[in-house]
């Protein structure tokens, strides 16, 4: 039974309080009392100052301060109150309630903490606040009145209440609702001592009691456990009072396990915030929070990330225990997880949503799809509780975080599972940025590549563009450039020279007026002059012209090479020619031509009779038995036959250079003219065996002379660029509708930079040198203008030696002691004749 004592102050709904606010708040705030149904006697101190300098006597019951205090906060003004009357329940008013500040605010003393948007709930709380008092003051003051009354009030409370014996922790009372938050019944928790639920030591719970029981302090903060094991976070208010002679604590247990969590991840999250701010590693990032979550929110803490083909790999891990981290590194290396899986981690990240296993339960592992290594590496670690959330960015899914709990009798819930949510989420964001980040800094650098690149390839083309301005203006040929309308937009100064240009007038106008000429004297018209034919994509290289030089009033013969200015893509952008003043030139080339005519003709006679002279010499020295002397006459007359042979080289040569070379055009057996050449031929050499493969009769038309001369000359070029001797193969055969012929020989071949210029006049292959042969360079320049006049052609295909000999054996090594280049093979010339 509880003792009687004095009667404490009655419970009315007139009550005195001060109220430490501004003027024109107290309004709203007597209104809102008003409505509730309670009359409060105003004391009102509009300042912090004005409450340190009252005097009056205190008959309060309550105390509303304004938060918001010009000169003070609540940290100044609960301090002034409580120096006034320790116990007088205090009610802050916040203009806008925070958590953080309604924790400082409570922890400072505070009864109440509100936001004044809710000034509805003024009354509801001053009452209870009222009541809150009125009941401790009755504690005190009626300890050993009204007994009945006071433990009913005890007992029915729904404040958690425990009376507790603080010489030996003993549980001596406690009220409904304390057994609900405890789990026990009031016959067990009565049994129990306050050390089987408070976690603190024998020593410091006795310590702590010995403070309450001397009325030292009124607010303690405790870690009490339930009878489920879960762990509450409490704050008691106690204080001692007599009970049949026995002092004992009187506890008001508030649980304020979520509000301190909410405190502890506040500045968890904070910590993390500034984890994610240092760097813009996404790796790093992820070490570093995974890092910071244990022990706070895990003992073994895994992000997992998802890969572009749906592979899921272990990013980074941290643990309490030493030798975990090797334990999930290898286990996972080993059974990587998949997006098929039917538990954990694969399976949260398949569903996209979190995963959270509160107690974990042995026994239903084998009910979850795991097989039997799974279980055993899963029973193994002594998992208690499991998270899992997954990592989203702007609804990409990244990977997961995965939070286990398994020494600690810590298990997760459902405030635990927001806190991990929202770690995820800026996780997540982080690895966004960072990887937005990532991909602005390549593109940057690739940005600044672009640029030097650009800035070295505008320098070089630059370099590049006054390098060719400057061999345009050195140029020993005139340079005219137009744009794509055919307007003259540059002529270098040789150009300018080579017309006769005024540099006084307008060089446009001066180039429009002149009249151009074709070398027969005809007029050139506009259309055909050199740029508006390379405007039309014509490219020339050997155009001639004439022109009245308008200062010398000489002719000016020209000649011109013209292409059209194309663009990356193939647009013709202008066009370009290239004059060269080749008057001295060409009449340099009319008296070489001149006096080459001449000298043939004048030669032609003398050798003539030097030839039928000598064949009389050796007729008659022949019938004298003079062998020796015929001999010696023998190559006189073969020197003069090649002396002969190239006079009329010579003369043939400008006969097809002047257009003048007249065919004989008949029907004839070609095949029985290439087997009497190939004869008379043979005949002239013993090192050289000259075989023919031709069908028995193959008529053709053409210049029997002419293609015999053309024949001629390929036999006797294989026989003296063979001076090793050797097989020389004849083929004549009839294809489709054109007649073949080619001569292959195993001699020392044409070297491959001498064929482009092989059918020039006077052009010898580099190689001939070695082996002395002689030759002036016009023999397959005239075969080849001759079957262009039977509209046929000459040519030299790739061969190899003649079976049965060796063409190149020894000569390889004669060409690079003398540093000339020699083919592989002997030579294929091959012609072909249309049949009509």
């Amino acid at each position: 039974m509880l003792a009687p004592g004095n009667q404490g102050t009655a419970l009315t709904n007139t009550f005195n309080v001060i109220v430490v606010a501004p003027e024109d708040r107290v309004v709203n705030w007597v209104q809102a009392l008003s409505q509730a149904g309670l009359a409060p006697q105003i004391s009102l101190v509009d300042s912090i100052y004005s409450l340190k300098e009252y005097n009056k006597p205190i008959p309060w019951q309550l105390a509303l301060c304004y938060e918001a205090l010009p000169g003070a906060g609540s940290q100044d003004i609960l301090p002034a109150i409580r120096a006034m009357h320790p116990t007088l329940p205090v009610i802050i008013i916040a203009r806008q309630a925070t958590v953080e500040d309604g924790v400082a605010a409570i922890k400072a003393g505070a009864s109440h903490y509100m936001d004044e948007a809710n000034l509805a709930n003024l009354g509801p709380v001053v009452r209870q606040a009222l009541a809150e008092t009125h009941q401790l003051e009755t504690t005190q003051a009626l300890r050993k009145q009204d007994e009945l009354r006071y433990y009913q009030m005890f007992k029915n409370n729904s404040a958690i209440k425990l009376l507790i014996d603080p010489t030996t922790g003993a549980i001596f009372d406690c009220n409904e609702a304390a057994c609900r938050f405890y789990g026990y019944s009031p016959e067990e928790l009565t049994n129990l001592n306050i050390e089987a639920i408070n976690t603190l030591s024998p020593e410091e719970i006795k310590a702590e009691m010995e403070i309450a029981r001397s009325d030292e302090r009124l607010y303690f903060e405790f870690r009490h456990r339930l009878a489920s094991g879960e762990i509450r976070d409490v704050e008691v208010r106690t204080s001692p009072i007599e009970l049949d002679g026995k002092i004992l604590l009187y506890s008001v247990v508030f649980d304020i396990t979520e509000r301190k969590f909410m405190e502890e991840a506040q500045s968890f999250l904070v910590t993390i915030s500034h984890l994610l701010n240092t760097t813009l590693d996404y790796r790093a990032v992820l070490k570093d929070v995974v890092q910071a979550s244990v022990p706070f929110l895990a003992d073994v803490c895994l992000v997992f990330l998802i890969g572009p083909d749906d592979s899921i790999k272990l990013q980074t891990l941290a643990a309490l225990e030493d030798g975990i981290e090797e334990r999930f590194r290898w286990w996972f290396e080993d059974h990587p997880a998949t997006l098929s899986d039917k538990y954990g981690v694969g399976r949260a990240l398949r569903n996209k949503t979190y995963q959270l296993i509160k107690n974990v339960d042995p026994q239903l592992l084998g009910e979850s799809g795991l097989n039997p290594a799974q279980i055993d590496f899963y029973i193994g670690l002594d998992l208690k509780s499991i998270l899992i959330v997954p990592l989203m960015s702007q609804d990409r899914l990244q990977g997961a975080m995965v939070f286990l709990y398994r020494e600690s009798d810590r298990h997760y819930t459902d405030w635990d599972l927001k806190l991990a949510e929202t770690i995820a989420r800026r996780v997540g964001l982080a690895m966004d940025n960072a990887r937005h980040y990532e991909e602005a800094r390549l593109a940057a650098e690739a940005e600044m590549a672009t640029r030097r690149e650009l800035e070295a390839l505008a320098s070089l083309l630059t370099q590049q563009a006054n390098e060719l301005n400057a061999i345009i203006e050195a140029m020993p040929d005139g340079v005219f450039i137009c744009d794509e309308k055919g307007k003259l937009t540059r002529i270098n100064p040789r150009g300018r020279q080579i017309l006769g240009l005024n540099e006084k007038e307008d060089l446009v106008e001066q180039v429009g007026r002149m009249i151009l000429y074709h070398p027969n004297g005809q007029l050139i018209k506009p259309e055909e002059r050199p740029l508006p034919q390379a405007l039309r994509g014509i490219i020339q290289t050997d155009f001639h012209e004439m022109l009245h030089h308008p200062v010398t009033g000489e002719i000016v013969q020209l000649r011109i090479s013209f292409a059209p200015i194309r663009n990356s893509t193939g647009e013709i952008r202008g066009a370009v020619a290239i004059v060269s003043d080749i008057t001295e030139l060409q009449r340099l080339e009319n008296q070489k031509e001149e006096f080459l005519t001449i000298a043939s003709h004048e030669l032609k006679t003398p050798i003539t009779s030097i030839k039928g002279l000598t064949q009389l010499a050796i007729r008659s020295l022949t019938r004298a038995g003079q062998t020796k002397e015929v001999a010696n006459l023998r190559s006189v007359e073969k020197q003069v036959e090649r002396l002969i042979e190239l006079i009329n080289d010579m003369l043939d040569t400008r006969r097809v250079q002047h257009g003048k070379l007249e065919l004989n055009l008949r029907p004839f057996d070609f095949a029985a003219m290439a087997r009497e050449t190939c004869q008379a031929l043979q005949a002239t050499t013993t090192v050289h065996s000259i075989t023919i493969e031709a069908p028995p009769e193959l008529i053709v038309t053409g210049d029997s002379h002419r293609l015999e001369q053309v024949l001629n000359n390929l036999l006797s070029n294989a026989i003296k660029y063979s001076p090793r001797g050797g097989p020389i193969e004849v083929t004549l055969e009839r294809r489709d509708n054109s007649t073949y012929l080619s001569v292959h020989d195993s001699g020392i071949g044409v070297p491959p930079q001498d064929r482009e210029n092989l059918f020039q006049p006077f052009h010898r292959a580099s190689n001939v040198s070695l082996f002395e042969v002689a030759g002036f360079g016009l023999g397959l320049y005239l075969c080849s203008e001759i079957m262009k006049a039977h509209n046929g052609r000459l040519w030299l295909e790739e061969s190899s030696s003649p079976e049965g000999q060796d063409g190149q054996a020894g000569w390889d090594e004669q060409a690079a002691n003398s540093g000339v280049t020699t083919p592989q093979t002997g030579s294929l010339f091959c012609i072909s004749l249309p049949m009509e």
